[in-house]
């Protein structure tokens, strides 16, 4: 419990940063270009050039910023570069990427490169899948299995907004 609230306390002051930071003017944008290797990433739809549609990883430049900024429901997904099992979890999170681009924002974080920022959200066993609504910590799930898409999905159910 105590690690909990000091997480959810990290999580607040990291958030109150950005709030303050989005208040300056030279800053870089939020959210910035397409990178495969950024180490804090959104994963989203978007429109390419050639008309097509595709999913993307577009660098996270101020992740507190992006939190406080998000209008929707942010999946914040800690993971290990080499792990064998993000095989499976990179295409589910495509998938959802696609089906809730309306609903929610998913975020992809490599937990060694972010020691930091995976120490506040108490991200120590990898994957580990939190969602964060209005900068509020709400709920995590740890690991990945034979049950993880299901379990991904009673996740965020709870969260997502169903018109």
């Amino acid at each position: 419990m105590k690690r909990r609230f000091a997480a959810a306390c990290l999580l607040t002051l990291w958030l109150a940063a950005g709030i303050f930071a989005a208040a300056g003017c030279a800053e870089e944008p939020i959210v910035g270009a397409i990178d495969d290797d950024a180490t804090v990433a959104v994963i989203r739809l978007e429109a390419q050039e050639n008309g097509i549609s595709g999913v993307v990883y577009r660098r996270i430049n101020r992740f507190s910023a992006f939190l406080a900024a998000s209008d929707m429901p942010v999946l914040v997904v800690f993971y290990s570069p080499l792990a064998p099992i993000n095989a499976l979890i990179i295409p589910r999170l495509e998938q959802m990427a696609d089906d809730y681009r309306e609903q929610l924002q998913i975020v992809w974080i490599d937990a060694s490169a972010e020691s930091a920022l995976s120490a506040s959200f108490s991200a120590s066993t990898l994957p580990q899948f939190t969602m964060v609504v209005e900068g509020s910590l709400k709920r995590s799930l740890v690991g990945y299995d034979d049950q993880g898409a299901v379990k991904l999905q009673n996740l965020i159910e709870p969260y997502l907004s169903h018109p």
